[in-house]
C-alpha cells in the first residue's frame, strides 16, 4: 500500500519541490536562463521532470503486466 500512495503522490512531490526551489531552477538549471529576458522561469526544468516521471510510470505499468502469470491447478 506504501509504494500505490507513493506512485500516486510522486507528481505532487515533483510540483511542491519545483515551487519551493523555482528560484534556483530558474536561475541554475533552467534551460533558457541565458536569454536576456527569460519567459519561461523553470517551466521548461519542471515540464522535463513530469515527462520523465510519466516515463517511469509507463515503464512501471509495463514491467508489470509483463510480469504477471496466470495459471490455475486442476485436481483429478
Amino acid at each position: 500500500m506504501g509504494a500505490f500512495l507513493f506512485q500516486a503522490l510522486s507528481g505532487l512531490v515533483i510540483l511542491a519541490a519545483f515551487h519551493l526551489n523555482r528560484d534556483y531552477i530558474s536561475e541554475n538549471l533552467c534551460i533558457n536562463r541565458f536569454d536576456a529576458i527569460p519567459l519561461c522561469k523553470g517551466s521548461c526544468y519542471l515540464e522535463e521532470q513530469l515527462s520523465e516521471h510519466e516515463q517511469q510510470q509507463q515503464d512501471t505499468t509495463d514491467l508489470k503486466l509483463n510480469g504477471t502469470v496466470l495459471f490455475t491447478i486442476t485436481a483429478r
